[in-house]
């Protein structure tokens, strides 16, 4: 009976943990520049195509071709995108708890 209910427990712990290791592998990548594949830096949102980058990563290749580097759509002046300093703190604080629950 007691080897039973150890089993049992096991087998929850490991479902728990496996759920949360998805969890966390979706914040990942959801969190993920899609230009550098690395966690956001300073996160900036074009407005086309709602896509979150790093600033300089978006700078970087509207600098050249004032593309959208995911949708395409023209990016012409400064009000294609956002930098909403509200959503951009919260992400901030987020990316940096990732980092470390990375490390550990």
């Amino acid at each position: 009976m007691f080897e039973s209910t150890l089993k049992n427990s096991n087998l929850i712990n490991n479902d728990v943990t496996f759920k949360k290791k998805i969890i966390m592998d979706n914040l990942i990548t959801s969190l993920t520049c899609p230009i550098c594949m690395e966690l956001i830096d300073k996160p900036i949102e074009v407005k086309c195509c709602n896509q979150i980058f790093c600033q300089q990563c978006l700078y970087h290749c509207i600098g050249n071709k004032k593309l959208c580097p995911m949708c395409r759509t023209s990016i012409t002046n400064y009000e294609s995108y956002i930098i909403n300093t509200t959503s951009s703190v919260f992400l901030h604080k987020l990316i940096k708890e990732v980092k470390e629950l990375q490390n550990t």
